[in-house]
Order: C-alpha cells, then sequence, then structure tokens
C-alpha cells in the first residue's frame, strides 16, 4: 500500500508539471513547454500503468485524479493567486477525504 501511495504521488506531481507546463505554454507559446507538457503526461500515463500492478484499476484512477486535482487546485491557489469559492473548497475537502477513504483498505 506504501508504495501505491508513493507511486501515486509521483503520478501527480508529473501531471501536475505537464499541466503547469500546459499552462505556460497557452500564455507564451514557446515550443521547449509544449514539449516538456507531452514527455511529463507520458511519464504520467506510464506509472499510472505501472500503479495498476498495485491496486485495481478503478483504485488507481481514482487515486491519480484525486491526488491531481489536490496539487493543481493548491498550486493554482498559491501560485497564480486565483479565488477558491466555498463551494469549490468543499469539493475539494472531498476530494481529499475520498483520497483518504479509498486507501485505507478497511475491512480487507
Amino acid at each position: 500500500m506504501k508504495n501505491f501511495i508513493l507511486l501515486t504521488i509521483v503520478i501527480g506531481i508529473s501531471d501536475l508539471a505537464g499541466t503547469l507546463s500546459a499552462k505556460f505554454w497557452s500564455t507564451n507559446h514557446q515550443w521547449w513547454l509544449l514539449v516538456l507538457t507531452a514527455i511529463c503526461f507520458a511519464i504520467a500515463g506510464m506509472l499510472f500503468g505501472l500503479s495498476m500492478r498495485l491496486d485495481t484499476l478503478a483504485v488507481a484512477n481514482i487515486a491519480w485524479i484525486a491526488i491531481s486535482v489536490l496539487f493543481i487546485t493548491v498550486v493554482d491557489y498559491f501560485y497564480f493567486k486565483e479565488n477558491i469559492t466555498i463551494f469549490q473548497l468543499t469539493g475539494f475537502v472531498l476530494v481529499l477525504v475520498g483520497f483518504v477513504m479509498i486507501n485505507l483498505n478497511i475491512g480487507e
């Protein structure tokens, strides 16, 4: 389980790097940012494939999405200074709770 969570965090970081480089490419169109975006998303995809060896497809997919949403939201708020409504914050907390719940494996 520890390996799965660590791998999911690395996938989230790779996804975050791809998302950020795509954001920066969208504003200044430097070709290397687009290449970096493709590389980061390719790494995230390969690691996602490996994560399915450690858990089920559903759990691996939900974990990747959840951790990516969390990382991107935090960077969006603190780096880009974009506002988060209370409704969005509630969703953010629910995603966090869901990520924790799917990784607890209670009852096994």
